[in-house]
C-alpha cells in the first residue's frame, strides 16, 4: 500500500495529504488507482487489429456492441461508438446474412405426374396461330407479412400474357378469374 509520493525533488508527500490539497477522498484514489492499472490504453491500430480479430472469431455475426463488451472484458478502454466508427472504416457489416430459402414445392414426390404433351423447345410443337395453345401458372409475392397470389395465362405462340388475377387466398375462383379474362381476349 503507497502512503506517500516522491516528487521530483525527492520529498516524500503523504497521499492523505495530497488528497485533502487536492480535494479528494483517499479510498477515492486508491480506486482510481486500482482501476487505472487494469485498464489498458492501446493504439487505434491495435485496437482495429483486435476488432477484426474477435469479428472473424465470431463468424463475422458481432456488431459493435459485443464487441464493445469483448474489449471492455479484456480491460480495453474505448467507447462503444468508437468500435462501431472503427468497424465502419474497416468495413467490417455484422448483419446476418440471409441464408437461401427454398419456397417451391418439392417435385420428388409418389403423386401422378401429368404426361408433357408439347416441348418449348421443338419448333414443330409450338402453335403456328395465336390463341391455340395456352398455358398458366401459380406464383405468389410476399408483401410485408401476408401472401398476394398470382395466376397467369400465357399464349405459347408468342408468349403474351392473356389472362391474369390476383387474390389473397388461394382458391378456384384465381385461376377461373385468369381463364375467363383470357377467353375474353
Amino acid at each position: 500500500m503507497i502512503t506517500s509520493v516522491k516528487s521530483e525533488s525527492s520529498l516524500n508527500l503523504p497521499i492523505r495529504f495530497l488528497c485533502r490539497h487536492f480535494r479528494a477522498s483517499t479510498s477515492g484514489y486508491y480506486h482510481w488507482k486500482k482501476r487505472s492499472s487494469r485498464i489498458r490504453f492501446a493504439t487505434k491500430s491495435a485496437i482495429c487489429k483486435r476488432i477484426k480479430e474477435i469479428f472473424i472469431d465470431s463468424g463475422e455475426t458481432y456488431g459493435s456492441p459485443r464487441i464493445f463488451d469483448s474489449l471492455k472484458d479484456e480491460g480495453i478502454a474505448i467507447s462503444e461508438n468508437t468500435v462501431a466508427k472503427y468497424m465502419r472504416e474497416l468495413e467490417l457489416d455484422a448483419r446476418l446474412k440471409k441464408r437461401y430459402w427454398v419456397q417451391t414445392t418439392d417435385s420428388n414426390h409418389y403423386g401422378p405426374i401429368a404426361p408433357r404433351l408439347f416441348k418449348a423447345e421443338d419448333d414443330d410443337s409450338l402453335p403456328p396461330r395465336p390463341g391455340e395453345l395456352i398455358a398458366g401458372d401459380i406464383t405468389y409475392l410476399k408483401l410485408g407479412g401476408s401472401f398476394l397470389y398470382l395466376a397467369v395465362v400465357i399464349d405459347l405462340f408468342n408468349r403474351e400474357i392473356v389472362g391474369w388475377s390476383m387474390r389473397g387466398s388461394l382458391e378456384t375462383q384465381l385461376v377461373l378469374d385468369a381463364l375467363d379474362m383470357a377467353m375474353e381476349r
